[in-house]
């Protein structure tokens, strides 16, 4: 029985431990992974020290975001499967 998955384009608000469809636009490949970063707290407030797609499958290595970075685009955030 095949299966829907619901996504909702142009996430907002924060992303972290959220499931997000990404694309890797250097191997035009498409993945669902778990957006993650670490914080630090600094002088003018907390900043991203670390950004990554973390991949389901320990199989798969994660991907780093970097703010200057254009490989990666976050599309959608992933909703429910029907």
């Amino acid at each position: 029985m095949a299966a829907s998955v619901i996504f909702r384009a142009q996430v907002v608000g924060g992303r972290t431990g959220r499931l997000v469809l990404a694309e890797d636009r250097n191997a035009n490949a498409y993945a669902v992974k778990r957006y993650k970063s670490e914080k630090v707290e600094t002088e003018e407030g907390w900043k991203h020290e670390r950004i990554w797609l973390e991949s389901l499958n320990p199989d798969f290595p994660p991907w780093p975001l970097e703010e200057d970075q254009e490989r990666y685009r976050i599309l959608a955030e992933f909703i429910r499967v029907l």
